[in-house]
């Protein structure tokens, strides 16, 4: 029984970003014969420059045998130009991924 297909977003180190899984979205394919297609989108990721690479694979339902692993299948390089978000040039030493966040000050 094929369980889904999964795609990890990894840096250019090997850092693991994202684990995305059909399983998380309780897609079930079960017995299967012939091709079958998957597709997936992902909607947004505030990623930091860097290079990344997505790499797709396909297990049985209890993750013991790989069927497909599509090593290095999509690399990709995000880039920043001058004054990302109107503030320094960002690369990878600020990380992985951009975290919104909000800030205040306030005399004690």
């Amino acid at each position: 029984m094929i369980r889904g297909k999964s795609t990890s977003e990894k840096t250019d180190t090997g850092i693991v970003v994202a684990d995305c899984r059909s399983a998380h979205y309780g897609l079930k394919v079960g017995a299967a014969l012939g091709t079958v297609e998957y597709r997936m989108r992902i909607d947004a990721l505030r990623l930091y420059p860097r290079y990344y690479v997505i790499e797709p694979w396909l297990t049985d339902s209890a993750c013991l045998s790989t069927f497909d692993w599509v090593r290095k299948a999509a690399p990709f390089l995000v880039t920043s130009g001058p004054e990302f978000l109107s503030g320094a040039n960002l690369n990878s030493d600020h990380g992985i991924s951009f975290i919104p966040t909000s800030w205040s000050i306030r005399s004690a």
